[in-house]
């Protein structure tokens, strides 16, 4: 080779950058399976690491390669491996430190593309955790017996004896070493799919999620100098990837299929109805309709998240921004009735006055679709009147200008 070609091969990046979007891919994702109370780290304990709901912490190590053999296929994660061994020696230094504390609730990954033939310490590992007395007596004299000279393997094994039985059982329990993973696209596209269950969108949504962890996992590691996400901040962060698909769509609506429930005159919203006499007691189909409307909305929203056609944060923004709807309305209609109690009018003198305002005002609201913010398309007026209804069965919001005090108690 002469001199040129070895001064490009020394500053080629080609590995370096494979190895980084390596890591950066399964970042994403684990962020994809990401589950209610998890959070993960990037380049915090680990390359990455998951700190689940019920205290775990799992460690996790990444480790590509752009090495191939005669079948152009990745080469082998072998028995003398140093991406193997370093990785074991840092889990072994850390476990072995004076400030670590609950072995019992952590798990180590050693996530690589390398596949997993010709490895003993693999192998030896598998039949460790498949015996039922987990003898690690078996386990030290056969990886003490794997044929090598190199000092940092031997120091690494020499780690592996130093441990108490209990820690030894504790951690290789709890070791995993996933070879052969060479698809960490795919898998995102399978996650992408199960998401929105549509293959049209999936290359939209990749590229979304990708220039979106981009700048976020850059900005926080540029002003943080670590990059950690919990469940909730993924949603917030990404949620907008996958509903961008869902955002030039009607939200669909799922009615009300079971059998209406008794005594439907004792739901708060219907009292609040009857009170401001928009119905009496002898509208009965009244009252079934909008029961009707108030439990098909509780399903469709239902639906909506389960479906994630809209996320939990989207469904929160949607009361908070029709409950500023209802108070603008509620404001202006009783404006003049403000100032008579104000000066010393008793609200029950001012019946015959509210109860039509308040009429006014529901009807005024029945006639707005409203919206679900990052969705285009107005709400079904069907669900608009049933949200309505379910608010006030909630007594979020109310007709009569005394609402508060009349059924807070009921």
């Amino acid at each position: 080779m002469s001199n040129v070609e070895e001064f490009y091969k020394k500053h080629r990046a080609g590995a370096q950058d494979a190895a980084q979007s390596y890591h950066s891919y399964y970042l994403l994702l684990l962020l994809l399976r990401l589950r209610i109370g998890e959070k993960i780290g990037f380049e915090v304990k680990e390359d990455l690491h998951i700190t689940k709901a019920d205290g775990t912490t799992e460690y996790i190590q990444i480790k590509h390669s752009t090495q191939r053999d005669a079948q152009r296929n990745p080469v082998n994660l072998t028995s003398l491996d140093m991406d193997l061994w370093g990785t074991l020696s840092n889990w072994l230094t850390l476990i072995q430190s004076d400030n670590f504390k609950n072995l019992d609730k952590c798990k180590f990954t050693l996530i690589t593309n390398k596949e997993g033939r010709e490895n003993k310490f693999q192998n030896v590992l598998i039949d460790f955790k498949s015996e039922k007395d987990k003898d690690t007596e078996i386990f030290l004299n056969q990886i003490s017996s794997i044929p090598t000279n190199n000092q940092q393997i031997l120091e690494c094994i020499k780690q592996f004896k130093q441990l108490s039985q209990n820690d030894l059982r504790l951690f290789l329990n709890n070791l995993s070493i996933e070879t052969g993973n060479n698809d960490v696209i795919k898998k995102i596209r399978e996650e992408i799919f199960y998401k929105c269950m549509d293959e049209k969108y999936i290359q939209t949504i990749f590229d979304s999620f990708c220039s979106r962890l981009q700048e976020k996992k850059y900005n926080e590691i540029c002003n943080k100098g670590s990059y950690e996400i919990s469940y909730d901040n993924y949603l917030k962060d990404f949620g907008d990837c996958i509903r961008a698909i869902y955002k030039h769509s009607p939200l669909p609506v799922r009615e009300w299929n079971n059998e209406l429930p008794n005594d439907l005159e004792s739901q708060i919203f219907i009292q609040q109805l009857l009170d401001i006499e928009d119905i009496d007691q002898d509208s009965k189909e009244k009252i079934r309709e909008f029961t009707f409307k108030k439990l098909s909305t509780v399903n469709t929203l239902s639906d909506w998240i389960e479906n994630k056609e809209i996320y939990q944060f989207d469904l929160e923004n949607f009361e908070k921004n029709t409950i500023e709807l209802w108070k603008n309305y509620f404001g202006s209609k009783y404006r003049a009735i403000r100032r008579k109690i104000n000066n010393g009018d008793l609200i029950s003198d001012l019946e015959d006055e509210i109860k039509p305002l308040a009429v006014e005002m529901l009807d005024d609201l029945r006639k707005i679709s409203l919206s679900v913010p990052g969705n285009l398309y107005l709400v079904d007026i069907f669900i608009s009147n049933g949200y309505l209804y379910l608010l006030s069965d909630k007594l979020k919001i109310g007709w009569h200008y005394d609402w508060k005090n009349r059924y807070t108690n009921l």
